[in-house]
C-alpha cells in the first residue's frame, strides 16, 4: 500500500473534521490555514472524501464540510484506499521473474496483509481515544487556537 501525502493529509483532515466538526461546518479556507496547504490542495482532498462518502458539504454563507459517518465508521485503511490508485506495497509485475513472485508471495503480500488488518482496525474515534477523547483534545493549545481561526 502505498501512503502518500495525499493519504496522510486525507487522515488528518478527517481526523480534524471529527475534532471540529461536531460543532461546527469546516471550510475549506479554515481547513487550508490550519494544515498550512493550500486550498486547491484541500478541496482536491475534500471532493475525494466526498466522492467516497467519508464527508458532507453543506452550501451557503455558513457553508463547509462535516464527517458523513460516524468516526467509529472511518477506518484509515478505507481512507488511504481511496486517495491511492494501488493496495500493495509493491507494484504487480505482468511478467515477473522467479525471484519477483517469490517475493511477492513470500513477503509483499504479507505486509499488505499486515498493514490492511492494522489500518482497518483503527478508526477515526480511536485515534481520538489515542489522544485522551475530545475533552482532553479541547484542552490543548492547537484546538483552542484553531478555534479562534474559524
Amino acid at each position: 500500500m502505498k501512503l502518500t501525502t495525499k493519504s496522510r493529509y486525507a487522515v488528518r483532515c478527517c481526523l480534524g473534521l471529527a475534532i471540529f466538526g461536531d460543532e461546527d461546518l469546516i471550510s475549506v479556507r479554515s481547513a487550508s490555514r490550519h494544515l498550512k496547504l493550500s486550498t486547491k490542495y484541500i478541496e482536491n482532498i475534500f471532493l475525494s472524501l466526498k466522492k467516497h462518502h467519508f464527508i458532507e458539504s453543506v452550501r451557503g454563507i455558513k457553508g463547509g464540510y462535516r464527517l458523513a459517518k460516524k468516526p467509529e465508521d472511518i477506518d484509515v485503511y478505507s481512507i488511504i484506499v481511496a486517495m491511492e490508485n494501488s493496495h500493495t506495497v509493491a507494484p504487480y509485475h505482468k511478467r515477473p521473474d522467479l525471484l519477483a513472485r517469490v517475493l511477492r508471495r513470500d513477503l509483499w503480500y504479507r505486509i499488505d496483509q499486515e498493514l490492511q488488518e492494522y489500518l482497518t482496525n483503527i478508526t477515526i474515534a480511536d485515534i481520538i481515544e489515542m489522544n485522551g477523547g475530545m475533552e482532553e483534545i479541547k484542552k490543548l493549545d492547537w484546538y483552542k487556537e484553531f478555534k479562534e481561526f474559524t
